[in-house]
């Protein structure tokens, strides 16, 4: 069984941490609107890598059970690259359409200098981490 892993987009200190335990507390529509959760939950507390913190404007992800040629946990918001087959994208989850039809699951959404595709699996080996899309926007920007 894959391990769940998490880690959050803290969004009001620009930091990303890692997560050990997500605890829930208060009402449904306090959280709605200050996360976009949805759950009986007032504040979101987390045991991260700095200790407990509590969120108010984050983005969480999750781990995706895959590693990339060094060795590094890939997870959701991650840029990825491969040199050579000169692309790069974004890891996403959700629904993908591919040659044999549509599938739900973690595809690379790739950009390429010709505009938007997507990818639905890992054609080659030679994946690499290059940021995420928080911290490194601009790794995904196309060239005219």
């Amino acid at each position: 069984m894959k391990e769940l892993k998490f880690r959050a987009w803290d969004k009001d200190e620009k930091k990303m941490h890692l997560i050990d335990m997500i605890y829930f507390r208060g009402s449904s529509d306090e959280i709605s609107k200050k996360s976009g959760i949805k759950g009986d939950s007032r504040r979101v507390g987390f045991l991260t890598d700095s200790g407990y913190q509590v969120f108010y404007n984050f983005e969480l992800m999750q781990y995706t059970g895959l590693f990339d040629r060094n060795g590094k946990e890939i997870y959701e918001g991650d840029i990825v690259q491969n040199k050579s087959l000169s692309m790069k994208g974004e890891i996403k989850m959700g629904f993908n359409d591919t040659a044999i039809g549509k599938h739900y699951g973690w595809y690379i959404h790739r950009y390429m200098k010709i505009g938007k595709d997507k990818a639905s699996s890992w054609e080659s080996p030679y994946w690499e981490i290059i940021g995420n899309i928080y911290e490194n926007p601009e790794f995904l920007e196309t060239k005219k």
